[in-house]
């Protein structure tokens, strides 16, 4: 039996075989080795990719951003509203002064902000609103006007352009020079006056202008206005609620227009108002019981219209009164006594209403009144004695009224007295020496006239310059 023989090595038993061995050996045989390969891969695969995608991002970063557009932008939430503001981050770029310019879309929310009533007229493309808006989105981009530094040129120059096309000034004006002139000041536009040295409005005087259409609301915002007088015009329509917002207005004169309506509660928030001018419109309701704070009022003048109730108490509030025109109107009631506070009256109107009642005997403490006159109304009873110490008074005329009792003689204390009407009255008696002394124009027939006419006279009257026929005859 032949020794059995143990290799140990492949190749000194068969090396032939030894080439073919399919058997793993070495570090890849180890399954664990294989395994760190593999993750090392994956993982160097990984961030090639997130490499690739990090840097386009970074490439599409750099482009420029695309240009916003007026249409795209947000409306302003203030006048001074800026780039920087509306993104509350003082790290965002700025924008160039042509992107701050308003568009016509953020002129109209502008406007609607300021007054919400008029947002429908602003949208209405055939509206004077809209039609200023569009010429205005023109004139702040030739005049480089932002809301960051010229909103107050903004507002005047669009409240006044609403108002040139609400009142017709292309077609019927008669004077329209500058208006509407993107390179012009509208302190050169014709009526327009500004502050010494500012381009501030402070007036808007277009009398006897040719006129037609409606106030427009707007006006109220020109909060720096201090007079605005357009008499003589055909304007038409009621006068708007916001001129209560023009608490600097000292003069509003828009007597013989067209205006109806009533007068606005809110004309009592002008307390700075001296000139209150409305004759000769056809204007219908109470006149408001809100002058007690007008303590500057020195002019009130409603005559002519068609104005109805009390005069109201308040007015005897206004103590810096010296003119009051309440005549040719269908007011009521009787004359309150407190008209004695008006100790600066010079002037007192109260012709063909329907008043009633005596009156008052405080009348005689308007030391400074020149004219009285109560004629065409229902007073009854006496003129009253004390009359006689209204110093200043030049005429008077209680023509056409219910007065009954006799002539007080105290009238002849009046020595600038220049006309004395008694007549369509039923006064009876015979005219005091007194008056008769007074050095009345004795070629003007109207200085001395009372019911002094016919053989048995109401009146006896031998000075009187002219005697018509009796109340009733």
């Amino acid at each position: 039996m032949s020794d059995i023989v143990e290799y140990t090595d492949c190749e000194e038993a068969a090396p032939a075989l030894c080439e073919h061995d399919p058997a793993p050996s070495g570090w890849w045989s180890k399954p664990r080795n294989r395994f760190f390969l593999i993750g090392l891969l994956v993982v160097l695969l990984l961030a090639g990719l997130i490499t690739a995608f990090a840097l386009r991002n970074t490439t599409s970063n750099v482009l420029p951003p695309p240009t916003e557009t007026p249409e795209e932008s947000s409306p302003i939430d203030s006048p001074t509203a800026t780039p920087e503001s509306s993104t509350g981050s003082t790290e965002a770029s700025v924008s160039t002064p042509s992107t701050d310019i308003p568009s016509i879309e953020r002129l109209i929310d502008f406007f609607s902000d300021q007054d919400p009533a008029t947002a429908s007229d602003l949208l209405d493309t055939e509206s004077p609103q809209y039609r200023a808006m569009a010429w205005l989105a023109q004139d702040v981009q030739q005049n480089q006007y932002t809301f960051a530094s010229a909103s107050d040129r903004i507002v005047q120059r669009g409240v006044l352009a609403v108002f040139y096309h609400s009142t017709f000034g292309a077609t019927q004006w008669a004077n329209s020079t500058s208006w509407l002139d993107s390179a012009a000041s509208e302190c050169t536009w014709y009526g327009v006056t500004c502050a010494d040295g500012t381009t501030t409005v402070t007036s808007l005087i277009l009398k006897d202008n040719n006129l037609v259409g409606e106030l427009p609301r707007e006006l109220g915002l020109l909060s720096t206005l201090e007079e605005l007088t357009m008499f003589e015009n055909t304007i038409g329509g009621t006068i708007p609620s916001t001129f209560g917002q023009l608490t600097l207005l000292k003069t509003l004169s828009l007597d013989y227009n067209a205006l109806f309506g009533s007068i606005p509660d809110a004309i009592g928030q002008l307390l700075n108002l001296e000139y209150l001018d409305l004759n000769d419109n056809s204007l219908v309701g109470n006149i408001p019981n809100n002058f007690t704070f007008m303590s500057h009022l020195k002019s009130l003048w409603l005559k002519n219209n068609n104005l109805s109730g009390p005069i109201p108490l308040s007015i005897t509030a206004a103590i810096s009164l010296t003119s009051l025109y309440l005549d040719g109107n269908a007011l009521t009631g009787t004359i309150p006594s407190e008209i004695g506070f008006l100790i600066r009256m010079q002037e007192m109107n109260l012709y063909s209403n329907q008043l009633t009642g005596s009156l008052p005997t405080e009348l005689g403490e308007l030391v400074d009144c020149n004219f009285l006159v109560l004629a065409q109304n229902q007073f009854l009873g006496p003129i009253p004695a004390t009359l006689g110490f209204a110093e200043s008074m030049v005429g008077i005329s209680v023509t056409n009224n219910i007065m009954t009792g006799t002539i007080p003689s105290t009238l002849g204390l009046l020595l600038d007295l220049r006309f004395l009407q008694l007549d369509g009255n039923e006064f009876t008696g015979v005219m005091p020496a007194e008056i008769c002394d007074l050095n009345l124009p004795v070629n003007d027939a109207n200085s001395l006239v009372a019911d002094c006419e016919g053989p048995n006279p109401e009146i006896e009257c031998t000075c009187c310059s002219n005697c018509p026929p009796s109340w009733g005859g």
